[in-house]
């Protein structure tokens, strides 16, 4: 199995049905799943508050799992344990520095990479920023830009609008983007296309 990156919108685990239908993906390939989770964008008081969010899904959904939350100091090695690896969003200005110090090729090593909000947007080329101005370059792992939390206003700053936010990068950036409401969670191989969930 190529690995397979699945990008949510935000807050997808609001969505029981899309969660449940995530859960169902993740077993079809794997029997009993090792999940990485990522809190790097967030605080350790406020993961807190949202990592039994998501053992209780997994365990809602009969997966039998082994889970490991990632460290910094020993992130590659709990990446190559894993088979999902969950980058979970917050804070881009947190979670980008921390990702970026390492060599993320083990992404690419037959592993599902779940990306929500600021984790879709790490693993993307682009998104916007939320005044409408500018762009913030993700990783690049996937050759397409993102734009998270589609139609939430309070997301927005500097009286932008959501047009603001889409003008600015198709105006700015040549390639494919994907929109991507909180309810959305959708699949793409390496290279970009699309792939049913």
């Amino acid at each position: 199995m190529k690995s397979i990156f699945i990008l949510c919108g935000g807050y997808e685990w609001k969505y029981d049905m899309k969660m449940n239908k995530l859960a169902q993906f993740i077993l079809n390939k794997f029997s009993k799943p090792k999940i990485l989770d990522i809190w790097f964008a967030m605080s350790k008081e406020q993961y807190k508050k949202y990592d039994n969010i998501f053992v209780e899904i997994y365990k809602n959904n009969n997966i039998l799992f082994e889970r490991k939350i990632a460290t910094e100091e020993n992130f590659i090695k709990e990446c190559e344990w894993a088979d999902v690896i969950n980058i979970h969003g917050g804070s881009s200005d947190l979670l980008f520095p921390l990702m970026q110090k390492y060599d993320l090729s083990v992404f690419f090593e037959d592993k599902i990479i779940i990306g929500s909000s600021a984790g879709a947007k790490f693993l993307s080329s682009y998104s916007p920023n939320w005044n409408g101005k500018g762009l913030r370059k993700g990783s690049g792992i996937l050759p397409l830009n993102v734009i998270v939390h589609f139609g939430d206003h309070k997301y927005l700053e500097d009286n932008a609008s959501w047009s603001d936010v889409v003008m600015a990068m198709t105006e700015s950036v040549v390639g494919f983007s994907v929109v991507l409401k909180e309810d959305d969670i959708r699949a793409f191989d390496k290279g970009g296309t699309e792939l049913q969930i």
